[in-house]
């Protein structure tokens, strides 16, 4: 297994501006790294560029601590998993996973062996004789991911292997691809559209947006402290509310009608008037009676809401509030739905780690000029 990575590296299709604008990344030896993003944001142009289906403008490829540019994709030693699938119609489940050592010279029980030791690997056993057709979605993407790791490659790039499956047993391929990937130690980057699918199966994660990398981290990090808008919202949904810095030492924000928000992590950059964006996800708000929190100032958010709708959604219930900022998505575990009844006042409380302040970009774009104007997306 090794490292793999893109220093500086430049890409466009003809006729086209600039796919990637200088995008470093730098995936472990061992490591399940995740990049999400929209269509268009450049994660497949990623891939493509690593696996070498397209050769950067500029900046250098590395695979284990070896430049690449130029070498074609069959010498890099890459294992590739399509979102097609792309198995040969023709050729049994057997045939399909041992392509790769076929194509190398390897024959008889050596072939045999190892094709058997994959079947057990990705949970088919006893169905190398069947042909692709015979096969569900799962399967088929078990056999896939199969034929792509029967060579033993440094690396393996994913490339929306998930998406054609209806989403029971994409769930359940999540948890596979885990394990297989836990078992066999192979670097794995896999892209996705799916931001749940990203934040499951990656132990780092990149979110892209227009060929640039919005944000980077573990996935709890990057889902519970969003750097911007796009991040918070791409990832999840999120209350929006502009605001204006009052204070940066102590931080204190003005959310209007008297409304203020002590104890925060402003941008660097932030200071006194400056407007921001203050960001709180449905599920972290805490839910209280209306008397249960004095009215005297506190760290966090603070507000007084009446509950107007209430939706069961599994093991959560979703509520939509009424405040004196406008309507606040509260997300509540269905056991502690005890005070999220229709009509019910209650205070919604938000700690000082669960809200996020972005700066006044993210404000403009959030609200299109209304400084007063909540957003919930």
């Amino acid at each position: 297994m090794a490292d793999l990575e893109l220093d500086d590296v430049w890409m466009s299709y003809p006729g086209s501006p600039s796919v990637l604008r200088g995008l470093t990344l730098r995936v472990a030896d061992g490591e399940f790294y995740a990049m999400v993003g929209p269509s268009g944001s450049g994660k497949t142009s990623i891939l493509k560029v690593l696996a070498g289906f397209v050769e950067p403008d500029q900046g250098s490829v590395v695979l284990d601590g070896r430049t690449i540019n130029g070498v074609p994709p069959e010498d890099r030693d890459l294992g590739i998993v399509f979102q097609s699938y792309a198995l040969f119609p023709h050729m049994t489940v057997a045939d399909n996973i041992g392509f790769g050592l076929r194509m190398r010279g390897v024959r008889g029980k050596r072939r045999s062996g190892r094709t058997a030791e994959l079947l057990d690997l990705v949970g088919l056993p006893g169905l190398e004789h069947r042909y692709p057709d015979e096969l569900s979605g799962g399967q088929q993407q078990r056999v896939a991911l199969a034929r792509a790791l029967i060579t033993e490659p440094k690396a393996l790039l994913l490339d929306e292997p998930l998406s054609a499956l209806d989403r029971k047993i994409r769930q359940d391929m999540q948890a596979e691809l885990r394990r297989i990937q836990r078992e066999t130690r192979v670097t794995a980057i896999i892209v996705t559209h799916d931001q749940e699918e990203a934040l499951a199966l990656g132990d780092r994660l990149m979110v892209l947006e227009g060929g640039g990398v919005q944000q980077e981290g573990s996935p709890e990090d990057v889902y519970r402290r969003p750097r911007n808008r796009f991040v918070a919202t791409f990832l999840g949904a999120a209350n929006l509310f502009p605001g204006r810095v009052e204070s940066s030492e102590p931080s204190v924000v003005s959310l209007g009608e008297g409304l203020v928000v002590r104890g925060l992590d402003l941008p660097d950059h932030a200071g006194t008037g400056d407007l921001v964006e203050v960001c709180v996800r449905p599920e972290h708000w805490e839910v209280l009676e209306a008397a249960e929190v004095p009215s005297q100032p506190t760290d966090g958010l603070l507000l007084d809401a009446r509950i107007e709708t209430v939706q069961l959604a599994g093991q959560v219930v979703d509520c939509r509030t009424s405040t004196i900022l406008g309507s606040v998505a509260v997300t509540v575990l269905s056991p502690q739905a005890r005070t999220t009844r229709e009509g019910t006042s209650v205070r919604l409380r938000a700690a000082p780690r669960e809200v996020h302040v972005f700066d006044h970009g993210s404000a403009r774009e959030a609200v299109g000029g209304d400084a007063t104007t909540p957003t919930v997306t």
